[in-house]
């Protein structure tokens, strides 16, 4: 538990992770599913203290996809994983990419040249391995023989489930997606956070685990 829970993110955290056990096994599935459910918690943290927050349209989205992402690999939704793994890259690329929507049909959309863009102009956020992930998504979304989808499955089979990965692999993949995902964000918000967590270091280091608190502390430098 958090050593004061100023924002209640333990309390919430709490709540998960009794329901979460619920549904997954191991120890790691579970722990990897409450780290990523405290990002997302720190996520809503930064926008209920930031009501005019830039592209908070799209952290709103990006917390929506990331939950979804859990309940896709509780009810053992593969594809549905993907279709948010796919929103979720597309979500942060906007932010990257500072995309406003103005009215346009494709004032939002992410684009093969803007992928190429951000992995030559943005070196530091991972955009490669990003892409990839965006890339296989898409399989996914299109029924690509490389998605391998169970495409002869009768209903009842469907409603015991839609995957060939198993949950731990599945948690594990959305715990790296989501992690290369919250570098970006800590990125482009990390004078946000440190003007809400200024006085809960110990806090915010509990929340971002220790890899992504590294990570935080030397953007100060």
């Amino acid at each position: 538990m958090l050593t004061q829970d100023p924002f209640n993110i333990g309390r919430d955290v709490n709540y998960f992770r009794a329901e979460v056990q619920k549904h997954l096994r191991t120890t790691d599935e579970i722990n990897k599913s409450v780290s990523i459910f405290r990002q997302i918690s720190l996520c809503n943290t930064i926008l209920s203290h930031n009501p005019n927050l830039n592209h908070s349209s799209y952290i709103k989205g990006f917390i929506y996809d990331t939950l979804n992402s859990l309940i896709a690999i509780i009810k053992k939704r593969e594809r549905y994983l993907q279709l948010n793994f796919r929103s979720m890259v597309e979500h942060v690329a906007r932010i990257s990419l500072n995309k406003n929507y103005n009215g346009g049909d494709f004032d939002q959309t992410v684009r093969r040249r803007d992928f190429d863009f951000l992995k030559a102009q943005q070196v530091d956020e991972g955009w490669s391995y990003l892409h990839n992930v965006y890339i296989n998504a898409c399989y996914y979304v299109h029924s690509s023989p490389q998605a391998n989808l169970n495409v002869t499955s009768t209903f009842i089979s469907l409603m015991e489930g839609d995957c060939n990965s198993t949950q731990h692999k599945m948690v594990k993949k959305l715990h790296e997606v989501v992690s290369a995902l919250m570098r970006i964000i800590i990125k482009y918000y990390h004078q946000h956070i440190s003007n809400i967590f200024f006085r809960n270091k110990k806090d915010l280091e509990k929340i971002m685990g220790k890899s992504l608190y590294s990570y935080y502390t030397s953007l100060d430098n």
